[in-house]
């Protein structure tokens, strides 16, 4: 390019002039040095657009220049956006395809005539549709008349346009490409036939010839716009463009290999043939790397092209200088030999496989050490080893052998496995190697695997999922051609899951299958859950004539099937079918079988399991399966049949083409157990085949059980557990990585009732009935514990220091357990500690410190709530909030108008009084239910009607619209405890009948419904008043589940704005389990001497003790009232006088009790009013009335 600059000086100072040339000389060195062009190539450069240059403005790009030196700039309004780091670490400018694009105005080619052009770029297409990647209108006649490219058309095609898209202006070919996929496309036109190949006009695709005729025709061009993206009709672009670039001159072969070169360096595509520099060396020789050619990329400096491509990838591996190359001209370029997935012995000594996948390198000039990176992913290798387990081999003949071992900077951060410092030479090959032959498959077993899928490891995407790798190193790929699943993180025992949804039609399929020619033995895990009972697919690939390799689970029928081979299930049948007996929305550990013979781990031909416990098995099999090379589907297509989704998900898939050993098949389920938190039958094994939970040894605890723990050869890193089953409890957290292999914590439980135990040593109140031991292997080193408190039976809502874990070795924890506190936590029924150490064998449960319990009665089993107006009360005139007292912290606030607060009310305790006509309540948010399923619930509350009307006591809203609450008295004379349904019939929820209270008078309320006769008076369903039965039946709601709906105290029946409580209450009291008939008098006996009621009955104080016999105070059981201390019930009441009309005496300590357990109760002879003479000598009458 010749350019003339004429300069005036006549108007500047001598001083102004010898600046001026300074800078001018200044400015033509700098010029001179930093000339670039695309490939060193300059001549006739009309145009050169990069994204790494010239843009301004990102989201959108507002302008575009050129850096050609011909100062042609594109610009637009609605211009593309910018994507950084896009194309192997380069921006691109991404075109919508509804109206992004950008025009240089007058166009580019001005209104010359033109014989030869050359267009380069590199982009993709999204989509298939009408579309121009430029276009400028040429010539002054007719239609059609352009200088454009349009690729792909809406007809799969790419159209050269030179003069216009007529015979003889231009070629077209099919497209050829792939949505999404970056390409280099290099077009040459030449009326002289002056082309690079001689041809006079042809297309290439990463330098391969798509097509090429002897037809050009020169052409003029007239000023008009030059658009990139669009022609003047809207064929938008909807894809990416990296590079534009033109020339309206002559290219050479060696000029075009220079383009192209620079731009598969910089974009990281794989050409066809040599690559050259800007001064026209080969810097990738095709002849010499032959084998070699695969996935084709490099990093390098080339000055003259303005290349500085520090690092690329060629989707495996990833080499990064790191920083500034020393010098112009220094280039690595490498390919594969694309072996198949899988791995090799031709490895130095002390190491056992390598890739079959290797690398060769041409290296030019003096580039100097990289930064190496390699994906693993579907390679061949274990992608989670530790670091040093693998090595980068360096060979110069390509036989690994005798390879130099790299090693410097090894991490993993899987499947990514990195190095420092490579110096690769010229011509050298590499490849990746693992130091010990480590070989990684479920529970250690990698013979006949065949397919090996797990929700963490190898999933593309996320919602959807768009493919997953098989990591049985025979690279089964799973990919996704419609709609994929969901992948949802920690979705089960903190692993991740992909759930299908059946309405969306979501599947993956493995191209080709997974079964060869006559597989009759296949061996087949996997865990899943399923969401409906209907047509589910799990797994599904047709083989030969009408057979098939599937599973189908739950079917319509609420079966489950697996069939290898023809759909029968007789002799010669190869399917095997029955009820699946799982649960919709549970996830079980499924074992799935066929053979051809009787030695498999049953010694049947055909079974299944579930969850370790076969359940499903027959003698039966066919003879002759063979696979025809159909797809594997996952999720759906029963019979490879557009159909039959899976509504559910899958954490895992196994699949081996032999039978297992009865040990092998328990190191599978072992592996899958401890993983998804499973409860399988009997022993647990690692890798090696050792027992690491004893079902024998462990006899009593083998509920609920799970475990954590480090298996390399299962590729098992289990950190955080708990048990999936409903109503687990215990987490155990290793917080970090296992110090060593073969390092496991299993853990069960004995399964007993929620409650407590006094078997604690002295410096504890009560301990959780329930315990657990433990099976400890290896060193597994300290761990983090927590456990959910909700209804185990102690409070969920101490200080955290009034628990502790208990740890003994022998399970008695009356005497030499050692007390756990260190870290101890509380926050929302979740005590946790830190840095618990157990031995194998160890028990455990959970204890609180000696004075911490308290309850009503000392009853504190299942307590869940209890309020009481002399404790807890916030604000008076009104009350603004009442704290629960249970230790679970289920705290009343007011949300509009609350009660007022009277003092000394009944008997000389405070009570909440509720005026209706203000709809005065109390509310817990969320509830005392939670979301958890209770089959009873017990309730004292002592209450005072004022009026007979929709009174609401309390209410809270449950599951499929049923309520737990108690209207009393409802406008009809009745009182109502109700738990689930409002039926009171068989099934029914309700019980109800005539109250029989005393409008104004207090009442002591015992409201009980269980699913079972085991209760204080023999029924399901009972109702007292003052200690006497008044209403019971045999009926009952099988269970209910809370849904987090607010608990209402005082009104909102049903948690409508209604049905407000005209009264008073002076505690409220639940409890989710049911009472002994001893335990229901303790806390009968705290209320009625506290508040004065003359309940029916013995009184006991909270050890059981009886503190008024009935039977033995026969003829005085007349307004019986008490005082006394009781500190376990926190009763302390100094004075009393029974609340019942006419009473007449009144006791009063008149201070402190001086110790526990000091009560004083009386009653009366109920005589008439009067007097009597039965006195001795120094009295004249007596009261009639006698007190004892």
């Amino acid at each position: 390019m010749n350019i003339l600059y004429v300069f005036n000086f006549s108007t500047l100072t001598n001083y102004s002039k010898q600046l001026f040339l300074s800078a001018l000389i200044a400015l033509f060195s700098i010029a001179n040095i930093y000339a670039q062009s695309p490939g060193g190539v300059a001549p006739n450069l009309r145009l050169w657009l990069k994204a790494d240059a010239g843009v301004i403005g990102a989201s959108p790009v507002t302008s575009w220049a050129d850096q050609s030196g011909n100062g042609f700039s594109a610009t637009d309004a609605n211009g593309p956006t910018l994507q950084n780091n896009w194309i192997n670490f380069n921006p691109s400018l991404q075109f919508d395809g509804t109206n992004d694009e950008l025009t240089i105005t007058n166009g580019i080619l001005g209104n010359a005539s033109y014989t030869d052009m050359n267009v380069y770029y590199v982009g993709k297409a999204n989509v298939v549709k009408d579309a121009y990647i430029f276009y400028e209108v040429i010539g002054t006649g007719g239609t059609g008349l352009d200088f454009g490219v349009a690729s792909p058309w809406s007809d799969g095609r790419t159209w050269w346009e030179v003069g216009g898209w007529d015979a003889n202006y231009g070629i077209d070919t099919p497209w050829g490409g792939t949505t999404g996929v970056n390409y280099l496309w290099s077009f040459n036109s030449s009326t002289t036939g002056n082309t690079p190949t001689g041809n006079n006009q042809e297309i290439f695709r990463d330098g391969l010839s798509l097509k090429n005729d002897n037809t050009a025709t020169s052409f003029t061009a007239n000023n008009s716009n030059f658009k990139i993206s669009n022609d003047y009709a809207g064929n938008f672009v909807n894809g990416e463009l990296a590079e534009l670039i033109v020339y309206t001159g002559s290219i050479t072969a060696l000029e075009q290999r220079q383009i192209e070169s620079y731009l598969a360096v910089k974009y990281g595509i794989n050409k066809t043939g040599d690559f050259a520099n800007s001064s026209g060396t080969t810097i990738w020789d095709a002849t010499t790397n032959a084998g070699y050619l695969n996935d084709v990329v490099g990093i390098g400096r080339d000055d003259n092209s303005g290349l500085d491509q520090q690092k690329s990838t060629d989707s495996d591996v990833t080499l990064d200088k790191g920083g500034a190359f020393a010098s112009d001209q220094d280039f690595i370029l490498w390919g594969n030999n694309a072996a198949a997935s899988g791995t090799s012995t031709n490895v130095p000594p002390g190491y056992l496989n390598r890739l079959n996948k290797a690398w060769r390198v041409d290296v030019t000039g003096t580039p100097g050490a990289v930064n190496f990176e390699i994906d693993l992913t579907g390679l061949g290798l274990p992608i989670a080893l530790p670091a040093g387990d693998y090595a980068l081999l360096i060979d110069e003949d390509g036989d690994f052998s005798n390879a130099t071992v790299h090693t410097t900077g090894a991490s993993i951060a899987s499947p990514l496995l990195s190095f420092t410092g490579v110096d690769i030479p010229d011509g050298y090959y590499f490849s990746i190697a693992e130091i010990n032959g480590l070989i990684q498959g479920p529970g250690g077993l990698a013979t006949d695997l065949e397919l090996w899928l797990k929700a963490d490891a190898g999933i593309s995407g996320a919602s959807p999922v768009t493919a997953w790798a098989d990591q049985s190193l025979l690279g089964n790929d799973a990919t996704v051609t419609g709609n994929g699943p969901d992948l949802i993180n920690s979705q089960l025992n903190f692993n991740p899951t992909l759930d299908f949804t059946r309405t969306n039609s979501e599947f993956l399929e493995i191209t080709g299958g997974i079964i060869g020619n006559n597989e009759r033995r296949m061996w087949v895990y996997y865990v899943a859950r399923m969401d409906a009972v209907q047509t589910n697919t799990i797994f599904n690939e047709n083989l030969n004539g009408t057979e098939y390799f599937a599973s189908l689970n739950s079917w319509n029928s609420s079966q489950v099937y697996y069939q290898n081979g023809n759909s029968s299930t007789g002799g010669g049948g190869g399917r095997i079918n029955g009820n699946w007996g799982g649960t919709n929305g549970i996830f079980n550990l499924w074992t799935m079988g066929v053979s051809n013979n009787t030695v498999t781990p049953n010694g049947t031909k055909k079974a299944i399991s579930r969850d370790g416990t076969v359940f499903l098995s027959n003698t039966n099999h066919d003879n002759s399966v063979a696979g025809n090379g159909s797809n594997f589907y996952i999720g759906g297509r029963w019979t490879g049949a557009n159909g039959s989704y899976l509504d559910g998900q899958i954490a895992e898939l196994i699949v081996y083409t032999g039978v297992p050993s009865a040990l092998e098949q328990n190191r599978v389920e072992s592996y899958l157990a401890i993983k998804y938190g499973i409860n399988k039958a009997g022993d647990f094994v690692n890798s090696a085949g050792t027992t690491i939970w004893d079902a024998a040894t462990n006899a009593g605890y083998l509920n609920r059980v799970t475990g954590i723990g480090r298996d390399n050869n299962a590729g098992l890193d289990q950190r955080k557990s708990k048990s999936i089953l409903s109503g687990s409890d215990v987490t155990i957290d290793k917080g970090g990585a296992f110090p060593s292999d073969m390092g496991l914590i299993i853990w069960g439980n004995d399964a007993a009732a929620n409650g407590t135990s006094t078997n604690v040593d002295a410096g504890f109140d009560k301990r959780l009935n329930r315990v657990w031991k433990i099976d400890l292997t290896g060193a597994p080193g300290s761990v983090n514990f927590s456990i959910d408190l909700t209804d185990l039976g102690l409070p969920t809502a101490l200080t955290a220091g009034d628990y502790a874990l208990l740890i003994d070795a022998d399970g008695d924890f009356s005497a030499g357990a050692v007390a756990h506190t260190a870290g101890a936590a509380i926050a929302n029924s979740q005590l946790s500690f830190t840095g618990v150490n157990f031995s194998d064998g160890d028990f455990f449960t959970i204890a609180v410190t000696a004075g911490t319990l308290s309850g009503p009665g000392d009853v504190t089993d299942n307590l869940k709530l209890w309020l009481k107006a002399d404790a807890g009360i916030t604000g008076a005139a009104p009350v603004s909030g009442w704290d629960d007292q249970s230790g679970n912290a289920y705290n009343a606030s007011v949300p509009t108008n609350g009660p007022d607060l009277l003092n000394s009310q009944l008997n000389f305790n405070p009570t909440l009084d509720f005026t209706s006509t203000n709809s005065e309540y109390l509310q817990i948010a969320n509830g005392i239910f939670g979301t958890s399923s209770y089959p009873q619930a017990w309730v004292y509350y002592v209450l005072q009607g004022d009026v007979i009307q929709t009174n609401t006591v309390f209410s809270e809203l449950i599951a499929n619209s049923e309520q737990f609450g108690s209207i009393n008295p409802w406008s009809n004379s009745n009182a109502y405890y109700q738990l689930g349904n409002g039926s009171t019939g068989g099934g029914g929820g309700r019980i109800n009948g005539n109250w029989g209270g005393t409008i104004g008078e207090f009442d002591l309320w015992t409201l009980g419904i269980s699913t079972n006769t085991s209760t204080p008076n023999g029924t399901k369903k009972a109702i007292s008043r003052d200690g006497t039965v008044i209403l019971s039946n045999t009926n009952n709601d099988n269970s209910v589940t809370g849904n987090n709906s607010a608990f209402n105290i005082g009104g909102r029946w049903n948690d409508a704005d209604n049905y407000y409580l005209n009264g008073q209450i002076a505690e409220l009291i639940v409890y989710t389990g049911v009472p002994s008939a001893l335990e229901q008098n303790k806390v009968e006996s705290y209320l009625s001497i506290k508040y004065g009621i003359n309940k029916s009955g013995d009184y006991v104080n909270s050890a059981g003790t009886t503190i008024w016999d009935a039977a033995a105070n026969a003829g005085y059981l007349n307004k019986v009232a008490g005082i006394g201390r009781d500190d376990n019930s926190t009763l302390d009441q100094q004075k009393s006088k029974s609340i019942v009309s006419s009473s007449d005496v009144t006791m009063d300590k008149g201070g402190a009790f001086p110790s526990d357990m000091g009560l004083i109760v009386w009653g009366n002879d109920n005589a008439a009013n009067g007097t009597s003479t039965n006195v001795d000598a120094g009295f004249e009458k007596r009261l009639n009335r006698v007190w004892k």
